[in-house]
């Protein structure tokens, strides 16, 4: 009997129909069959305890008792069909009931109606309506049947209408019973499989991406299309400039024609249900279409429009993204109405939510997708997606030894425009250049920003360096047109450099690195040309990194050293100064001239500490000199550019001068022209707190700028020094001399000192005399010297202590 009980608990809380089934096997098997045995067993062992009542009869009652547990038993194993195992056991159970009526009424009475009560019974655990419904007429037919009879029955007439009373009575129950049992069964059911449902997708949608997101959407479609009762279930999607919408997605039932292909997108403006639907985010749940009772234009536009295309009945709600509506999920019967319940509501809340967040993560995949190969402000590809096409290129092209041009091109002086349009402006003018490039290399390549002010292009439809030539320099015609913005033109040039498979590289890397390098060298010939990678060029580079390389070692190597050029009075030859001059003795490549280190130390940020030991060395020289005991003169010593704009010059020459104990009227420093000209009033402000340390300044190589009168006047400077490209020109040119002379005029009438550096000849120095220069320098009066032969130089001056031009140099 526990096991009986424990069978019946389970089937009356059974989780779906499957495991249902498993429990009504168990029920049968475990419950009818054996009671179906015992009574054969009993009926067997009154026939031969009590061989004279009916022993014709009893023998075969037992057989038909057994006869049905096995029907009931070979019932029980029908897996396959639920309608035919039904069938068999409604049959078994009326053929029982009928058996067992009229073969015991008169031996037992009424009490056989017991029988038939458990046959009720059976059917409430079974919840079977139909089976339920067979035992009751069965049990009406069989009440008729032994009335008709006329078996003697105590209460007679009266005895058989209560009969009846208490079998309607008894159904009336149990079908009530029954329908409790449905609809309980049909909720905990429904409740199961849409919280199944629910966990299967959302372990679905966690994975999902874009190879396999129509895959998901389309088997969510068609398993939920069931649940809700529909033949058709569309997803549509609304367009990222909230003008159109698209079907997406569709399921729909066999007998009905799939719209998706044939439908074309639609304007939302056009359709006032859709602008309510979208703008609204609103849900319409739809009974029956026909039915229906529109309360606005937009209700009756969306029924007419339901009803042309035949939709009964109609649930749909929006997917929300980032609170805008992203498309709607829709379910359509097209056959009959249906009754929306509110686990319909509620399951479509779920399934726009899971939708949402699939779309969610596919739009961030994509985007950080297209973030890795685009550039967002132009649609370019970006570097990383350039390299890719630059690689299937070769791989592609490469076989067919056909040249593949690589074009690096750098914007000239592109600052000048973000300063007068600000970055925004500056931005659109980049967006309009990469349109342009695009345009003009339609067909014949791809172009890629590369970063900044940057473009990178591949050029592949040449069969040849010269077809390659002709296409480059159509490219770069776009440089010779107006950009626009903000209704102003701006012409902007730019600098170009080509590198070409296979002479210049076989690899992106490599081709890219070149084309670089071919750009930078366009830059330093004057900017807005093209220049083509050369052996030369590279070996040129090489050359370079090797030197780089190495500069970043001759500091701890101790491979720098500091010569003093002197500097003399034109007018008394006298020493009454001297520049430090840096050399680098590698011991590989011996003296490197300063004319390729110094570039070299400014463009890998090594100037400034470099820069700063010289100051530090030439300041503490100066001091020792004048502690040995010779006259005291001026120590002038070079400034980079990095140098003079860093924010932390002041400091580093007010330790110097207190490190070293140098006065520093003896110290000068000298700037190049190129910064002296810039308008910018910082560079004034630092030249001034500069002065204010007591240093001195000069302009280094004057003339081979662009200075104007008005600027050099308002420069608080000491001295100019000519451009020795000018000093080299006397006696030779004219126009140099002539140079010469207005330079000093200028000087002197500004009241500043004037400086020739580079004067190497008899004629140039006498040249400088007649002219009134204040000082000269170079091979003529002296060569770099060490520290030591400048203190030989100093010791043999007779001079007095308290000259003016030595003591207090001006």
């Amino acid at each position: 009997m526990s096991r009986l009980k424990e069978i019946i608990v389970k089937y009356l809380t059974a989780r779906d129909r499957i495991e249902m089934q498993k429990r009504e096997n168990q029920l049968i098997i475990f419950g009818i069959i054996p009671i179906l045995l015992t009574v054969a067993i009993a009926n067997y062992v009154l026939y031969l305890f009590f061989p004279t009542i009916d022993t014709g009869t009893f023998p075969i009652s037992t057989i038909i008792f057994v006869g049905f547990a096995a029907a009931l038993y070979m019932t029980s194993r029908i897996k396959h069909s639920k309608a035919l195992k039904s069938g068999f056991v409604i049959t078994l159970v009326a053929l029982m009931l009928i058996f067992v009526v009229l073969r015991y009424y008169t031996s037992v009475g009424p009490v056989v109606w017991t029988i038939s009560y458990i046959f009720v019974l059976f059917t409430l655990i079974n919840n079977d309506r139909i089976m339920m419904l067979v035992i009751a007429l069965t049990m009406v037919a069989l009440n008729a049947v032994v009335w008709i009879r006329g078996d003697t029955i105590e209460g007679g007439t009266l005895y058989y209408i209560t009969q009846y009373i208490t079998i309607v009575i008894l159904f009336i129950v149990a079908a009530g019973i029954q329908t409790i049992n449905v609809g309980r069964f049909d909720r905990i059911s429904g409740f199961l499989r849409r919280s199944e449902m629910i966990s299967r997708y959302t372990t679905d949608f966690i994975n999902v991406n874009e190879s396999n997101l129509r895959e998901q959407v389309n088997r969510l479609l068609a398993e939920t299309s069931a649940f809700f009762g529909a033949d058709r279930a569309v997803i549509t999607l609304v367009s990222k400039d909230r003008q159109w919408i698209s079907y997406a997605y569709e399921w729909c039932e066999n007998d009905q024609v799939a719209a998706l292909g044939l439908v074309n997108d639609f304007l939302i403006k056009d359709k006032p249900e859709w602008v309510e639907q979208i703008e609204n985010k609103k849900s319409f749940i739809i009974p029956d279409v026909d039915m229906s009772k529109p309360s606005d234009e937009a209700s009756r536009s969306g029924q007419k429009a339901l009803q042309m295309i035949g939709v009964k009945a109609l649930i749909s709600m929006p997917i929300i993204v980032k609170d805008m509506v992203y498309g709607v999920l829709i379910y359509q019967s097209h056959t009959r109405s249906l009754k929306w319940r509110q686990e319909h509501q509620q399951m479509l809340v779920v399934l726009t939510n899971l939708l949402s967040d699939a779309f969610v993560k596919i739009e961030a995949e994509n985007e950080i997708r297209y973030m890795a190969f685009n550039d967002v402000l132009t649609d370019l590809p970006n570097r990383v997606s350039f390299e890719k096409k630059l690689q299937s290129t070769i791989e592609m092209t490469g076989r067919k030894n056909k040249p593949i041009g690589v074009v690096f091109i750098d914007l000239d002086e592109f600052k000048v425009i973000n300063d007068t349009v600000g970055h925004e402006g500056g931005d659109a003018i980049i967006k309009q250049i990469g349109q342009r490039l695009s345009r003009r290399m339609q067909g014949n390549g791809f172009v890629a920003r590369f970063g900044g002010d940057e473009f990178i292009i591949t050029v592949t439809a040449c069969a040849s360096l010269a077809g390659l030539e002709k296409i480059i320099g159509r490219l770069m015609t776009v440089f010779t047109e107006p950009m626009y913005y903000d209704s102003n033109e701006f012409l902007v040039t730019a600098s170009a450099g080509v590198s070409v498979y296979p002479h210049d590289g076989d690899n992106p890397a490599t081709l890219i690195k070149n084309a670089d390098i071919s750009m930078t060298a366009a830059k330093e010939l004057g900017k807005n040309q093209v220049y083509f990678c050369s052996s030369w060029l590279k070996e040129e580079i090489d050359r370079k990194i090797q030197l780089t390389n190495l500069l970043r070692l001759a500091m701890k190597r101790n491979e720098f050293k500091v010569l003093y050029q002197p500097l003399v009075d034109m007018a008394t030859q006298e020493i009454i100064g001297v520049e430090a001059l840096l050399r680098w003795y590698q011991p590989e490549f011996n003296q490197i001239s300063p004319d390729q280190f110094i570039p070299l130390a400014e463009q890998s940020g090594l100037i400034n500490q470099i820069g700063q030991w010289v100051l530090e060395t030439a300041c503490h020289q100066n001091k020792a000199w004048q502690d040995a005991g010779y006259a005291p003169i001026r120590m002038a010593v070079n400034l980079s550019v990095k140098q003079f704009h860093s924010p932390a010059l002041i400091q580093k020459i007010r330790a110097v001068l207190s490190d070293s104990g140098l006065d520093p009227a003896y110290l000068e420093l000298e700037i190049t022209e190129s910064v002296s000209i810039r308008e910018a009033q910082s560079v004034i402000n630092q030249m001034q707190e500069i002065k204010s340390l007591g240093v001195m300044l000069a302009i280094d190589d004057f003339g081979t700028e662009y200075s104007s009168l008005a600027r050099i006047k308002q420069l608080p400077i000491d001295r100019i020094k000519i451009a020795m490209q000018f000093v080299h020109g006397i006696s030779i040119s004219e126009k140099d001399e002539a140079i010469v002379k207005t330079i000093i005029s200028l000087a002197n009438n500004l009241g500043l000192k004037v400086i020739a550096e580079g004067v190497e000849t008899k004629q140039q120095s006498g040249f400088l005399q007649k002219s009134v220069c204040d000082e000269g320098q170079g091979f003529f009066y002296h060569r770099p010297m060490t520290a030591e032969e400048v203190g030989k130089l100093l010791r043999e001056k007779v001079r007095h202590w308290q000259c003016s031009d030595t003591a207090h140099p001006t």
